[in-house]
């Protein structure tokens, strides 16, 4: 839990005031999850955090506590001044978020909901392009499925954003409750 503080709110491991891994990476995915719990996540320059949170979800794959606590990373950071609009400009996010939702369980895909509700149904988001499809099926899917009561409202307020801002490319009833 410490070292998860540390990341989240700015320090790391080694104590080393740099926004970078405090070892060499490699381009192994153990290595991409091992850094990331060293990386100072620079909340003042919120595209590098988010930069490295995308990436470590992306070579962690669904599983394990690394994904998990960059979604949880990414999550806080859109909370942040400039957090959100750095996770909508990453190109790799949708994607990998969409995974992450479709791939995990538990507070994991929760957690990648809360990020995709931020950066699509957030007012922020009010005039972006809609979401890819592949994250509103995604987001239906967990939502039909074994998903947690925050999941499902995490889900239901972005789904509920895109189809009053007429973002929403398919007819959708109201799933997972209100």
């Amino acid at each position: 839990w410490h070292r998860q503080k540390q990341v989240v709110h700015g320090g790391n491991a080694n104590g080393s005031n740099g926004a970078g891994p405090s070892s060499s990476s490699s381009s192994s995915s153990s290595s991409a999850s091992q850094s990331f719990t060293q990386w100072r996540l620079p909340v003042h320059h919120p595209q590098h955090a988010a930069s490295a949170a995308v990436e470590a979800v992306a070579a962690s794959g669904p599983a394990g506590a690394t994904a998990e606590r960059a979604l949880a990373a990414l999550e806080l950071l859109c909370t942040a001044a400039g957090g959100t609009a750095a996770v909508r400009r990453e190109a790799l996010a949708a994607p990998v978020l969409a995974r992450a939702v479709e791939g995990m369980s538990g507070r994991g895909r929760e957690c990648a909901i809360g990020v995709l509700a931020a950066i699509y149904g957030g007012e922020e988001a009010a005039g972006a392009s809609p979401p890819p499809p592949e994250v509103v099926k995604a987001v239906v899917g967990a939502m039909q499925g074994e998903c947690s009561a925050r999941g499902r409202r995490k889900g239901a307020q972005l789904l509920r954003a895109l189809q009053e801002g007429g973002r929403l490319g398919l007819a959708w009833d109201g799933v997972g409750g209100s």
